[in-house]
């Protein structure tokens, strides 16, 4: 799949909505959608409804966050805007908040990041490799533009 700048709810649908190993009630997407509705007034969306699953609502609310934070156009859009804003994240980088985003998209893409815990440890800097690997991206572990771009198209 090409980077378009936008994400095409009938594309993000079937990868995460359609795959049988969501039947929701995922204590780990469950977190992730807390922490996602932290921000909803900030990031200008409803707060999602914290049930476990992987939806194309909770991805476009998390988009919304992390334009929030990069401190973008808060559209829940990944355009070309947010890809560049993007903030290299990896291990031994402080940052709470990226890290608990990056744990958050990994869940929804079915690799466990060992906790959604806000640490970036062994676990989480070894699912990173393994996504970026699948997705045909350098394997360097450092959660940059491409890598997010991967995560929200």
């Amino acid at each position: 799949m090409e980077y378009t700048g936008k994400i095409v709810e009938t594309t993000t649908t079937a990868k995460t909505e359609t795959k049988s190993t969501d039947s929701g009630n995922d204590a780990n997407i469950k977190k992730f959608q807390t922490f996602i509705n932290g921000y909803a007034s900030k990031a200008k969306f409803t707060k999602l409804d914290v049930d476990g699953y992987k939806r194309l609502k909770t991805i476009t609310a998390d988009i919304r966050v992390y334009q929030y934070l990069a401190r973008v156009t808060v559209d829940g859009e990944f355009g070309p805007k947010s890809k560049k804003a993007a903030l290299p994240n990896k291990k031994g980088k402080p940052s709470a908040t990226w890290n608990k985003i990056v744990q958050g998209m990994l869940y929804i893409h079915d690799h466990d990041p060992k906790g959604f815990n806000d640490i970036f440890g062994n676990g989480m800097l070894a699912t990173i490799k393994k996504f970026q690997k699948e997705k045909g991206l350098t394997m360097d572990g450092i959660v940059g533009p491409n890598t997010f771009v991967k995560f929200f198209v």
